[in-house]
């Protein structure tokens, strides 16, 4: 039994070579969490655990599942599977990609540096800080770290470069991905592509699922300007067709500040999900929801995950987690 609900995080329903941040859950995998879900909670869609938090109505027993970012997977992979079990679901879209094959800042970067074949041996970028480990003059940034006899490196660029752009504004971020891609001149993938125009107006018929805004380049709202946050939160719900719901990209609470909560609840926005753990209870802030992120899972490890977020909140006093 849940003392309230549970909004289940995920991204990518499919099955690729690597994942290395660990977004993808096998279809296999996904269907035995939805069936295990279904078989012992109410799934609800996330509008109606806004409505009772807005009207103070208490949840219990109550599950809701959600998608971040928009793959095209959602519709592909991930929909079919909800159809079968009768499950609604949100998915959070962005729309800087749609009608694209451009990439995720994460992908661009496993595309470059993880994928099978030569890079030049010096990456250089100039006007941007590469970190505290590359030499720096104030124009240029240099790594000499790409030994071809050991993919080691390799690894230690992609995850200093995932940190720093995680971090950074979006014309930084630009200006870096823009180098680095005429730096390897490595093609980008279908398998990694967001959903088109049409293939989101195709998932946002169907009445089991619902779209919500997810900014429109998936920019970390606390490191962006009050207006550049504002016209991305605005511009990404005008897209979308003015969804009622809103994810916080990445959600953690330094990805956001009380300025961001401020300018999605003035967009219209009815509720925001983050991505820090707990339980939704009447004492929540429907600005502010938690959800659990879903890994690839067998159904053993996600019932014994499932297990653990519901054990402490047996002690009422561990039950409004905010």
């Amino acid at each position: 039994m849940i003392p309230g609900a549970i909004i289940l995080l995920y991204h990518r329903v499919t099955t690729l070579d690597r994942d290395p941040q660990l977004l993808c859950v096998s279809p296999a995998n996904f269907e035995s969490q939805i069936q295990w879900i279904s078989d012992r909670y109410r799934v609800a869609p996330l509008a109606e655990i806004g409505r009772a938090l807005a009207e103070g109505r208490p949840l219990e027993n109550v599950v809701s599942i959600t998608f971040d970012d928009g793959y095209a997977d959602n519709l592909h992979q991930a929909a079919p599977i909800l159809r079968q079990y009768d499950c609604p679901a949100t998915v959070f879209a962005t729309t800087a990609h749609t009608d694209s094959c451009d990439e995720f800042f994460w992908d661009d970067l496993d595309r470059i540096f993880l994928s099978p074949g030569k890079l030049p041996h010096k990456l250089e970028a100039q006007n941007i800080d590469l970190g505290e480990s590359a030499t720096y003059d104030g124009r240029h940034s240099n790594w000499n770290v790409l030994d071809e006899s050991d993919p080691t490196p390799r690894h230690e660029v992609y995850r200093r470069l995932t940190s720093l752009l995680h971090q950074s504004t979006i014309a930084v971020r630009s200006e870096l991905l823009n180098q680095l891609q005429t730096w390897a001149e490595a093609p980008r993938r279908q398998s990694h592509r967001m959903m088109s125009s049409d293939e989101l107006r195709k998932l946002s018929n169907d009445d089991l699922v619902t779209i919500g805004g997810h900014t429109v380049d998936h920019c970390r709202l606390s490191a962006e300007s009050l207006d550049v946050q504002q016209s991305q939160i605005q511009l990404n719900r005008r897209q979308l067709r003015s969804p009622a719901a809103f994810s916080y990209p990445f959600g953690t609470r330094h990805d956001y500040t009380a300025d961001t909560v401020r300018l999605v609840q003035l967009a219209g926005y009815e509720l925001a999900c983050a991505n820090f753990g707990g339980i939704v209870t009447t004492a929540s802030d429907r600005y502010r929801l938690p959800r659990r992120i879903v890994r690839d899972w067998s159904l053993d490890q996600f019932a014994a995950e499932f297990d653990r977020w519901i054990t402490p909140l047996r002690d009422p006093a561990l039950t409004n987690q905010r």
